[in-house]
C-alpha cells in the first residue's frame, strides 16, 4: 500500500509539475498571440491614418512648394502624438519640412526616398545618427515627382500599447517581409534578438525560443513576438509554488488513502481470521440441473460470511482479500466442515447428487489436505458425491497435482471452473484427467445476443467434447440460453433461471419441489 502511495505521490508531483509547465507555456503563447494581435491592429490603424492625412495634404497642395505646405506639415506634427517630423521631397531634393522651406533645397538620402505603389505608403527604418533616435519612416507616393514623408520614433507603438514593461518575458518586433525591423517594444534589446526573417503566421519554435507571428491586416508587414525559453522557465518557476502546493496536497491524499486502505485491509484480514476461528463462514447451495431432463444432478457450494454485526457479507466483499492474504485456505476448510455436515441428509435422500466445492490453490499445498477430506467424508456418504473445482488460472505445481491424484483415486471428481478466462488453454486440460468443464458466465451472457460470444461458447463446447469432459454452463438467466446450450449438447447448467444460491433448509425445500424435474425458483 505504501509503495503504491509513494508511486501515487511521485505521479502527483510529476503531474503537477508537467501541468504547471503546460499551463505556463499556454499562458505565454496566449499572451504572445494577444500582444501581436493588438500591435497588428494598432499599426494598421496608424498606417491607414497617416496615408489618409498625406493623401488629403497632396490633394490640397497639388505639389506646390510654399509656406502653406510647410504650415500644413507643421499641423500634421503638432496635431499628432506620434509624428515627430514631416517633410516634402521633390526631384530627389528636400524642399520643405514642418519647420519651413529649405533654401536652397538639399539632396535627400536615396535610402529614405523609397516608394511603394502610387497612392500607397512604404515603411522604412532610419538608423540613429549621433544623438538622433531610431525612427520609422512613412513615405507617401503621389505618383508625380514629389513625395511626402513622416517620422515616428522607434518604440512609440510599444509605449502606446502599454507593452513596454521590462518585466515582460517576450520582445515584440514590427518587421517588413524582408526581415527589416521597423519598430520594437522597449524591452526588445534586453530579452531577445529579432529573427533573421519573418516566420510564418502563428506559433513556431526553435531550440532556444518560442516565436509567434501575425500579419498586419491589409499590409505585407508582420508583428513578431519572441520569448526566450529561459524566460519561459523563469515564468514556470514562478508558478511552481502554487502547483507544488497542489502536488503536496495530492501526495498527502495518496498517503492518507493508503494508510486508511492499509488499516482497513489489516482490519479485514484480522476479521477474516477471526471468522475462520469462530466458524462464521456458512455454505449456500446452487442447484446444477440436467438441461435435457430438468432434474437436479448436483449442487455448487458457495462461501458466505455470516458477520455478527454486518449480517451476511457478499463474497466479492471478502473473498479477494482472503485470497490475497491466504486466509482463504482456513475459510474453505471451515466451509467444507459445515457443508459436509449439512449435506449428509441430502445425500441420503438424493444419493445421485454431487456437491462441487471451489478449492483454492493454497489448499493444495497442504500435504494433509487429502487426509482431512477423507476424514470428513468417510462413513457419511460416497466420495463420488463430491467434486472439487479449480479455476483455469490456478497454477498447478507437481505437489498440487499429486494431491489431486490422491483425491481422484478416492473417487472425488474434478472440474475446471471459469474455462476461457484464464491463461493456460488446452495445456491445462492435458495436465490431469478432469471430469467436468464449466463454461464461465461471461460467455453464457452473450448467447443469442452477441454472435461472437455465442461462437466462443461453441468453441468451448468443442474443446470439452474433444477432451471427453462433461459440460456445465454457469450463469443461465433466461430460457433462450437453455435452448441454445441444450442444442449444443451441453449436459448441465446452473443460474438464477433455475435457482439462486440458498442455505441448506431452502435447498431441501427446492429439491422436494423439483423431484419430478420441474423448473422452480427459490
Amino acid at each position: 500500500m505504501m509503495g503504491v502511495a509513494i508511486l501515487g505521490a511521485l505521479a502527483a508531483i510529476g503531474g503537477s509539475a508537467s501541468l504547471s509547465y503546460r499551463q505556463t507555456r499556454m499562458t505565454a503563447v496566449d499572451s504572445m498571440a494577444e500582444k501581436t494581435g493588438l500591435w497588428a491592429d494598432a499599426i494598421g490603424r496608424l498606417v491607414n491614418g497617416a496615408r489618409s492625412k498625406l493623401q488629403l495634404l497632396d490633394q490640397a497642395n497639388q505639389g506646390a512648394v510654399s509656406t502653406q505646405t510647410a504650415a500644413a506639415l507643421r499641423r500634421l506634427v503638432l496635431e499628432s502624438t506620434i509624428f515627430r517630423e514631416a517633410w516634402m521631397v521633390k526631384d530627389g531634393q528636400l524642399v520643405c519640412t514642418d519647420v519651413g522651406l529649405i533654401e536652397p533645397p538639399s539632396p535627400m538620402d536615396p535610402a529614405l526616398c523609397q516608394l511603394g505603389p502610387v497612392g500607397e505608403v512604404r515603411l522604412l527604418p532610419r538608423p540613429s545618427h549621433g544623438d538622433r533616435a531610431d525612427a520609422m519612416i512613412i513615405n507617401y507616393n503621389s505618383g508625380k515627382n514629389y513625395l511626402y514623408g513622416l517620422s515616428i520614433p522607434t518604440q512609440t507603438i510599444g509605449e502606446l500599447m502599454r507593452y513596454g514593461d521590462r518585466k515582460g518575458g517576450d520582445a515584440v518586433y514590427f518587421m517588413r517581409q524582408d526581415g527589416v525591423v521597423l519598430d520594437r517594444s522597449v524591452n526588445a534589446s534586453i530579452n531577445a534578438a529579432p529573427p533573421g526573417k519573418v516566420p510564418p503566421p502563428g506559433l513556431s519554435e526553435t531550440e532556444s525560443e518560442l516565436v509567434y507571428s501575425q500579419i498586419v491586416p491589409g499590409y505585407n508587414y508582420a508583428v513578431v513576438a519572441v520569448l526566450p525559453k529561459g524566460a519561459l522557465w523563469a515564468l514556470w518557476g514562478q508558478s511552481l509554488p502554487l502547483y507544488g502546493g497542489l502536488a503536496l496536497v495530492l501526495a498527502l491524499c495518496f498517503f492518507v488513502a493508503a494508510w486508511v486502505a492499509n488499516a482497513q485491509s489489516l482490519s479485514l484480514e484480522s476479521e477474516l481470521r477471526e471468522a475462520a476461528r469462530l466458524r462464521q463462514v456458512v455454505a449456500h447451495y446452487q442447484p446444477i440441473l440436467n438441461l435435457e431432463t430438468g432434474k437436479c444432478e448436483g449442487l455448487e457450494v458457495l462461501m458466505r460470511w455470516q458477520h455478527p454485526k454486518r449480517g451476511l457479507v457478499p463474497p466479492l466483499a471478502f473473498i479477494p482479500e482472503a485470497e490475497r492474504t491466504g486466509v482463504i485456505t482456513e475459510l474453505t476448510e471451515c466451509m467444507m466442515v459445515r457443508a459436509f455436515e449439512e449435506l449428509v441428509p441430502v445425500f441420503k435422500e438424493f444419493p445421485h447428487l454431487h456437491a462441487a466445492i471451489n478449492i483454492p490453490v493454497q489448499t493444495l499445498t497442504n500435504p494433509s489436505f487429502p487426509a482431512h477430506v477423507d476424514r470428513l467424508i468417510k462413513g457419511k456418504f460416497s466420495y463420488e458425491n463430491i467434486s472439487f473445482e479449480l479455476t483455469e488460472s490456478t497454477s498447478l505445481t507437481d505437489a498440487a497435482l499429486g494431491q489431486l491424484r490422491v483425491m481422484k483415486d478416492l473417487g472425488i471428481r474434478l472440474a475446471v471452473d471459469d474455462f476461457g478466462t484464464g491463461y493456460s488453454n488446452l495445456r491445462y486440460l492435458s495436465l490431469f484427467p478432469f471430469d467436468f468443464l464449466k463454461i464461465d458466465k461471461a460467455f453464457v451472457d452473450g448467447i443469442t445476443n452477441e454472435a461472437k460470444s455465442s461462437g466462443l461458447v461453441d468453441q468451448i463446447v468443442s474443446i470439452g467434447r474433444a477432451c471427453g469432459l462433461e459440460l456445465i454452463a454457469e450463469g443461465i438467466e433466461h430460457s433462450a440460453q437453455v435452448d441454445y446450450l441444450r442444442n449444443l449438447g451441453v449436459e448441465f447448467g446452473q443460474g438464477f433461471f433455475f435457482a439462486k444460491p440458498a442455505p441448506i433448509n431452502e435447498l431441501i425445500e427446492w429439491l422436494a419441489r423439483n423431484a419430478e424435474g420441474e423448473k422452480c425458483l427459490l
